[in-house]
């Protein structure tokens, strides 16, 4: 059995992935990969170990256990999950993590747990990179002689060093390289980067706002806990009581804001890949440890306090068996109905009752008097007929004949309609016969809907087999109503088309509005897919994907139903004339082809990128380098939004690779500047300090040329 000479311990707050570096490097190459072929691992399950969180097998668990410390322990001290299970615990009565005793799995979504690591790191870490802070790095050489990766630097809500006030960063200030990623093992933090720069120098603290601070103090709470009683129906709760769910949604894009603004004055490159964890659209969206750290702080809430108020609130196991079924009893009291409304009243002027959903409808119906006494009795509107309720009901429940597959998605529409909240507390016997009757079709619908549609595609398997038939078009755009009800069917193209030509009295009935508009004419339809066809360009890439976008036109759906002999025919003699310009063995002529024209939004992000591109350098101060987050911050788009204009827009592309390798002489002449202007010594050293540039050489030139110029103006 082969062991380690040197059995290196965590220093503290040291992360997973980096103590396994170190040992890695103080034992060398040869020794550490015998060591762990010794406790199971190979080839290839070494270099999936990743940096935070690893998932639980028997060779991790071995490694762990041969290295001095259990797997347990190691996810607590060495790990980030703490922080995330102080906001998102499942009960324990749902099991606990793989190779754990009390550390119970992690809510992922509605009522599923994450039983294994791999989906919290998938999910919440993979986009993320590793953070470093520069003071960090001389303070660990001074006390430890090397410096380590950070456990709390890579908490997604700490954008800056806790202790130096320092912001963290994760590429190189000179050349920009990313210096770790986060879902792979990597080396252990080293002094310099690979062009040279020493990553421990010109950071500077700043004064950081109060909402930061208590940001940072409120996730080390969460990181230090180790009480995981409380999940995201407890934390929704107190936040509940302090505000309302769209105020807590404003509060928490208002303060990332704020964040953004703060490190864009200070020209600090605040990561928007971890801006990208705490994003969200509504409530349920925002019960996620980085929203919901935000939040509290927003709120000036300790951790201690809130996590105390959260267990007062019940930890309810969803029951996945009734979901799609009906609660015997109703969700709500009229107490809490009441004590529901009264706050979102308080808390939010232009709140409209009937939008509190079952609490608006609960009181309404079981207490009246209540309801007329605390809301303007101008705004009640008189209470649906139990008739009219089971009507809209039926009605609803209807559409689901169609299709056996949207039998369930169709219940839930019922239940969660007003008709539905309202039969669940006056007519509730009747709703009940109502599911179970539903439910009872389901298996005889779905064998039915099954024999048909095969059916049709034996008879219909030629020439329009790209083409819904009739029922599967009715089915297909039922479902599309239910998923989406504000859009118009045409949305759905080639099942739209297919009815509105062969059978418009259903279309008609079914969808009043959508036949409003004539249909082209065949005329039309050919003129319009020519005017296309001619307009493809004579690159293969762009062809092809212009070509498929002809054949997602409305026209190009209509010409396969009623002209398809002609769409075939046009398609493919176009087609081969432009194979026929592209041979080698053809004849080279000057053809003028049209070029596609740019999507008009696409057209003003690319002007916004080139403008906040432009606008970087004309900045006072030092010359920033200009990364993809400072780009996305400065044209209003998010990360991914700027990371994509820059794959498809070539000249942009170009012009940012340029501004790259102009920036040492952009910062060189703005150091020379600074020193003329405060008498201070035009000397090589000191002007690289000034413009934090490496490049020695570069620095010789630029005093030379300096002093030439000056020469020549004397």
């Amino acid at each position: 059995m082969h062991t380690l000479q040197f059995q290196l311990s965590a220093y503290p707050d040291e992360i997973f992935g980096s103590w396994v570096a170190r040992n890695r490097l103080h034992n060398g190459e040869g020794a550490w990969i015998a060591f762990a072929r010794s406790a199971g691992l190979n080839k290839d399950t070494m270099r999936a170990i990743p940096f935070d969180m690893p998932t639980f097998s028997k060779d991790i668990g071995c490694l762990t256990e041969r290295m001095g410390i259990s797997f347990e322990e190691m996810l607590l001290a060495l790990t980030t999950l703490p922080y995330w299970l102080s906001f998102g615990a499942a009960p324990l009565v749902e099991g606990v993590l793989p190779g754990t005793n009390s550390i119970p799995f992690l809510q992922s979504s509605g009522s599923h747990c994450a039983s294994t690591l791999r989906f919290v790191a998938k999910n919440y870490r993979a986009d993320s990179l590793m953070e470093y802070c520069p003071q960090c790095i001389e303070s660990d050489l001074a006390h430890f002689g090397e410096p380590f990766w950070h456990r709390s630097h890579q908490v997604p809500t700490i954008f800056y060093c806790p202790e130096h006030n320092v912001p963290l960063r994760s590429t190189c200030p000179q050349c920009g390289k990313v210096v770790a990623g986060a879902m792979r093992i990597v080396s252990a933090l080293s002094t310099t980067c690979s062009c040279g720069y020493p990553l421990g120098q010109d950071r500077l603290a700043r004064q950081i706002p109060e909402i930061i601070k208590r940001l940072s103090n409120i996730s080390l709470d969460a990181l230090a806990n180790r009480q995981f009683a409380c999940g995201r129906r407890q934390f929704r709760e107190v936040l509940r009581s302090r505000s309302s769910a769209h105020r807590t949604t404003q509060i928490v894009s208002e303060t990332l804001k704020e964040i953004a603004d703060f490190g864009l004055s200070n020209s600090d490159d605040i990561p928007l890949n971890r801006l990208k964890l705490i994003e969200g659209k509504s409530m349920p969206c925002l019960i996620r440890a980085p929203a919901l750290c935000i939040a509290l702080a927003a709120l000036d809430i300790p951790f201690s306090s809130a996590r105390e108020e959260a267990e007062q609130y019940p930890q309810v196991r969803a029951d996945r068996k009734t979901y799609f079924g009906i609660k015997r009893e109703l969700e709500v009291t009229v107490k809490s109905a009441k004590d529901a409304l009264l706050r979102e009243k308080n808390s939010n002027p232009s709140f409209k009752a009937h939008s509190a959903g079952v609490n608006y409808w609960a009181v309404r119906i079981l207490a009246p008097e209540w309801y007329e006494e605390n809301f303007h009795p101008c705004s009640i509107r008189p209470l649906p007929t139990i008739r009219e309720d089971r009507s809209h009901i039926r009605a609803l429940l209807e559409r689901a004949e169609a299709t056996s597959s949207s039998l369930r998605r169709t219940w839930e529409l019922a239940r969660l309609s007003s008709a539905g909240q309202r039969a669940r507390i006056r007519d509730l016997p009747w709703f009940d016969g109502q599911r179970k009757k539903h439910f009872a079709q389901e298996a005889d619908q779905s064998t039915g809907c099954l024999a048909s549609s095969t059916g049709v595609v034996q008879r219909n398997c030629g020439k329009l087999c790209s083409l819904p038939t009739l029922s599967q078009a009715k089915s297909a755009l039922l479902h599309y109503h239910d998923i989406a009800p504000s859009k118009p069917p045409s949305r759905c193209k080639a099942a739209y088309w297919v009815l509105r030509l062969k059978s418009p009295q259903w279309l008609i009935k079914h969808f009043p509005k959508s036949c409003i508009v004539d249909v082209p004419s065949i005329q039309q339809d050919r003129k319009l897919i020519r005017q296309s066809l001619s307009a493809l360009p004579s690159v293969d890439a762009q062809r092809k994907s212009r070509r498929s976008n002809i054949s997602g036109m409305a026209a190009a759906k209509r010409a396969q139903i009623r002209d398809f002999s002609w769409y075939r025919e046009t398609r493919e003699r176009y087609l081969n004339r432009h194979l026929r310009a592209s041979h080698p063995s053809a004849a080279k002529k000057p053809v003028e082809t049209q070029q596609a024209a740019t999507p008009a939004p696409t057209r003003k992000r690319s002007i916004a990128m080139a403008r906040a591109l432009k606008t970087t350098f004309q900045q006072p101060g030092l010359p920033l380098f200009p990364s993809i987050s400072i780009l996305a911050i400065r044209s209003g788009l998010t990360y991914h939004l700027a990371r994509d204009m820059l794959r498809r827009d070539g000249k942009l592309r170009k012009d940012l690779a340029e501004a790259k390798r102009k920036l040492p002489g952009r910062r060189l002449q703005w150091a020379i500047s600074k020193l003329l202007t405060e008498q201070l010594p035009l000397r090589v050293d000191v002007l690289m300090r000034v413009a934090k540039v490496r490049d020695r050489a570069l620095a010789h030139a630029a005093i030379a040329a300096k002093k030439g110029h000056t020469g020549e103006d004397s």
